[in-house]
C-alpha cells in the first residue's frame, strides 16, 4: 500500500517547482490554497495532482487524498488495487473517465520488526521526481475532488519491506495515463519496478 508520500516544500526538481508554482498562481484567491500540503502527505490532506481540465488540457489541481467509504464517511479509501480496479464499482468509472497523476519525491513504508517498525523512504532509481497513477472523483465538495493511488505487488527486496507499492509510471506513460483513448490497464503494465530504498529517520 501507500499510506504516506513526500513533496519537497522547497522543490528542487524542476517539474515539481513548476507544478507548485502553477497551483499557487491558479488558486491565488481561492480559500483552497491554504489547504495545500507539502512535506510528508497523509490521507485526508490536500495535495497537488495532475489531471485533465474540462478542455482536456493537463493541469495541476488541488485534490484531497481518499474516497469516502461506503460504511462510514470518516473511513477513507486511499488506495486501489490495480489488479482488480476495473471490476470494483467504486473505481471503475474513475478508471475510464477520471485518471490523474500524483507527483512526489518519495514515498514511505514501514517494515514490521517484531514489536518495532522501521520507516523507509522509497523512490525510483536516479530520480528526484516521479508520478504515481491515481484516480479521482467528485464527492460532497465539487471544488475539491478526492483521489486514490493505485497499488501493485512489490518486487524483489521491496517486498521485504512491504508487499504492496504504488504504481509509479515512467515519464513516457504520463500522457497515455491521462488520455482517455488509451487502455489504462495496458499503461499500468509499464510501471517502474526499479526502486531504491533507504532508512528514514523521520
Amino acid at each position: 500500500m501507500c499510506g504516506r508520500y513526500y513533496v519537497e516544500p522547497e522543490a528542487t526538481a524542476l517539474e515539481m517547482m513548476g507544478i507548485l508554482a502553477e497551483i499557487r498562481r491558479r488558486y491565488d484567491q481561492s480559500p483552497l490554497l491554504p489547504l495545500l500540503t507539502t512535506g510528508e502527505i497523509a490521507p485526508s490532506q490536500v495535495a497537488a495532482v495532475i489531471a485533465n481540465s474540462k478542455n482536456m488540457n493537463q493541469r495541476p489541481f488541488l485534490m484531497k487524498w481518499g474516497y469516502k467509504g461506503f460504511k462510514s464517511k470518516s473511513h477513507l479509501i486511499i488506495n486501489a488495487r490495480s489488479e482488480s480496479v476495473d471490476s470494483r464499482s467504486m473505481f471503475k468509472d474513475s478508471l475510464y473517465n477520471r485518471r490523474c497523476l500524483i507527483p512526489a519525491n518519495k514515498y514511505y513504508e514501514w517494515q514490521n520488526l517484531g514489536k518495532n517498525k522501521q520507516k523507509y523512504s522509497l523512490f525510483p532509481q536516479e530520480q528526484t521526481f516521479f508520478c504515481m497513477a491515481g484516480l479521482y472523483r467528485f464527492e460532497s465538495d465539487p471544488s475539491l475532488p478526492s483521489f486514490v493511488i493505485l497499488t501493485r505487488d512489490a518486487p524483489g527486496a521491496i517486498k521485504d519491506i512491504h508487499h504492496r507499492m504504488p504504481v509509479i509510471l515512467p515519464k513516457s506513460e504520463w500522457n497515455n495515463w491521462l488520455e482517455p483513448i488509451y487502455d489504462p490497464l495496458k499503461v499500468i503494465e509499464q510501471a517502474v519496478l526499479d526502486i531504491r530504498f533507504e532508512k528514514s529517520a523521520t
